[in-house]
């Protein structure tokens, strides 16, 4: 992986904060109403919601990409990133758009932070979430030897407290696991596409609870068998610190025998946890910034 700092200025993102909702793009269109005839009632337009759609291009990193041969075999993210019209793709310094969510705006639209007009991500300033316990394990796959430095300049950037953070291997030091073994002894290879989603991951996790403990625990590998190991082992490092939440940011097409296929019990967890294929939802990352490493 190439020694850069990621900054994620926005992003669409589902963090098991109690939940397991994923903060999309409002439809720019209001149902219509109907009247008692069924019939549609014309809505005004200047009632209607306004929303801003900016221009640009879509990148679809290679960890986010499909393929019907991983079908039940590996996983990918869902992450992909938007570069608006005229911004360059990579920057020395971050750029703040002015439609792209902040701390202060996604902690106003989820109701963990301070409310104020409108949740508008350009007069929310420093109106930051404060709350958040325990721990929140982040599984991802392969390594992000910058993680703990991108997390850094994260909440430098939006003035958010400095993290707690620890990341985790799931390798062969946590020996079998209700059967699985891990794929790799020492520090999963790294990965760049796969960089980008941890870091996207630890840094919202972070802004939305910044009282909580955010580990992140990297499989050896996108294999199925790597990424549920990594499960258990999340459920161990959560109990180590008094409880919290386990979370994930990566999905799979569906195959035949998935229904029972995958059901895993995670070892000393006060609950079992199931893990099960979220559907193919992805989630766009308004503006990604990257700084190259002094």
């Amino acid at each position: 992986m190439t020694n850069r700092k990621v900054l994620t200025i926005a992003a669409l993102l589902s963090y098991a904060l109690g939940t397991c909702q994923l903060a999309a793009a409002q439809d720019d269109r209001s149902p219509e109403p109907e009247n008692q005839a069924g019939q549609s009632i014309p809505v005004d337009p200047a009632l209607a919601p306004q929303v801003y759609k900016p221009k640009g291009k879509i990148i679809v990193p290679e960890s986010s990409v499909a393929r019907a041969e991983d079908a039940g075999l590996r996983v990918h993210t869902n992450h992909v990133i938007f570069v608006p019209d005229g911004a360059p793709t990579s920057s020395p310094t971050p750029t703040t758009y002015y439609f792209a969510e902040t701390p202060a705006s996604l902690g106003c639209v989820y109701g963990v932070g301070p409310t104020y007009a409108g949740c508008n991500p350009t007069t929310g300033g420093t109106k930051h979430p404060s709350g958040g316990w325990g721990a929140i394990a982040i599984v991802d796959a392969y390594d992000n030897p910058n993680a703990s430095s991108d997390l850094a300049f994260f909440s430098t950037f939006y003035g958010l407290p400095t993290a707690t953070f620890s990341k985790v291997y799931a390798n062969t030091s946590f020996g079998t696991l209700n059967g699985m073994t891990a794929s790799c002894g020492g520090t999963p290879a790294a990965s760049t596409s796969w960089g980008v989603e941890e870091d996207l991951d630890i840094e919202w996790a972070h802004a939305m609870a910044p009282s909580a403990r955010i580990i992140l625990v990297e499989a050896c590998s996108n294999s199925y068998t790597d990424m549920l190991f990594a499960e258990q082992v999340a459920g161990i490092q959560v109990d180590i610190y008094g409880g919290g939440e386990i979370t994930n940011s990566w999905g799979s097409a569906e195959f035949s025998t998935e229904v029972g296929a995958y059901d895993v019990s995670s070892r000393n967890c006060s609950e079992p946890i199931r893990t099960t294929r979220r559907p193919e939802r992805r989630r766009i990352s308004p503006s990604m910034q990257t700084q190259q490493a002094a």
